[in-house]
C-alpha cells in the first residue's frame, strides 16, 4: 500500500519542461491527420437577434469546404435549455454556422460567404435589470435558472 502512495507530497520531474518552455511540445493542434478538417464557427455580432434567413449557398460552393451547419440542419442535442445552434441568439458571439473544410484559409473564407440577416430584439446589458420581470425574456421560463444558492465553505 505504501507504494501506491509513493509521490504524494513529493517534487517529480517534470518530463516535457524543456519541450514546452523551448516551444517544440507538441499539441492537439499541432496534429494534422490524413483526411482531417478544419472546423471553424460563424458568432453572431448581436446580444439578442432571431435569424430572419441566413444563407450558406456562397460558402458550400468553395471548392475545399465539406460541410455547413446551421440550426436548420444540426442535430437537436439540448444544451442548457436550448440547442447548439439555434434560430436565436441570446448573446454577442453566439455560434450561428459552422464550417469544415480542408484547411484554416478555405473555412474562413466559408464563413465570410455566410449571409445572415437578423432580427435584432431588445437586451439588456445590466446584470441585476435582467432578472427584473420587465426585462427582455431570453427563454420562454424566464432569465433565471434555479433560485438563488449561497455556498459557504
Amino acid at each position: 500500500m505504501a507504494e501506491t502512495f509513493q509521490l504524494i507530497g513529493k517534487r517529480v520531474p517534470n518530463l516535457d519542461a524543456y519541450e514546452r518552455v523551448s516551444g517544440r511540445a507538441k499539441y492537439t493542434g499541432d496534429v494534422m491527420l490524413p483526411g482531417m478538417l478544419v472546423a471553424r464557427v460563424l458568432r453572431s455580432p448581436h446580444p439578442h437577434a432571431r435569424i430572419v434567413r441566413i444563407d450558406t449557398s456562397k460558402a458550400e460552393a468553395l471548392p475545399g469546404v465539406k460541410a455547413v451547419v446551421t440550426y436548420q440542419d444540426a442535430p437537436k442535442v439540448p444544451v442548457y435549455r436550448q440547442y447548439v445552434l439555434n434560430e436565436r441568439v441570446r448573446f454577442k458571439g453566439e455560434a450561428v454556422a459552422a464550417v469544415a473544410a480542408v484547411d484554416e484559409e478555405t473555412a474562413e473564407r466559408a464563413l465570410k460567404r455566410i449571409q445572415v440577416e437578423y432580427e435584432v430584439l431588445p437586451f439588456v446589458l445590466d446584470p441585476e435589470e435582467a432578472m427584473q420581470p420587465t426585462a427582455p425574456k431570453l427563454f420562454p421560463d424566464g432569465n433565471v435558472e434555479g433560485k438563488p444558492r449561497m455556498f459557504t465553505r
